[in-house]
């Protein structure tokens, strides 16, 4: 594959299959550049039968059509590289961006776009949403919608 990412970090962990997706390898590559350090794929391609033993897994899930990763890191908190990711979309400099999610141990992006072109963001149960009194509280289900920059 070249660069930074191996081609076994992106197989599905059940049967080995890979689904090559360039758009996705370059947003990886450019948010390893982002936050200068190295980043790992959690989980890249799977396959359907994989999919459906990953708990809490969206049936529809972009990763059985290998255009996601779950990505970490270990130099700043999940939330902060979290929003580094997100302001980099908001600034233009991730147009591959399509989807970002927020987890306790990880970080979701994808590269499948929205009709409208808004960054599809959600979170898991590390999702913090804010209320209009200023107050906060968890869910797993919160979603934001930001408009292409």
């Amino acid at each position: 594959m070249g660069g930074h990412f191996a081609e076994s970090e992106m197989r599905c962990k059940c049967c080995g299959k890979y689904i090559r997706n360039d758009v996705l390898i370059q947003l990886l590559e450019k948010i390893r550049a982002l936050i200068d350090a190295p980043v790992v794929v959690l989980s890249g391609y799977r396959c359907p039968k994989h999919n459906s033993e990953v708990k809490n897994a969206a049936p529809g899930s972009k990763h059985v059509l290998g255009m996601a990763a779950d990505i970490k890191q270990y130099k700043v908190s999940n939330g902060t590289f979290h929003t580094m990711i997100r302001r980099a979309w908001q600034n233009g400099e991730l147009p591959e961006l399509g989807g970002l999610g927020l987890y306790e141990t990880f970080v979701h992006v994808d590269v499948f776009h929205a009709a409208d072109g808004h960054l599809r963001e959600w979170g898991g149960r590390a999702w913090t949403r804010r209320r209009s009194n200023g107050t906060s509280r968890r869910s797993a289900t919160a979603s934001r919608r930001y408009p292409r920059p």
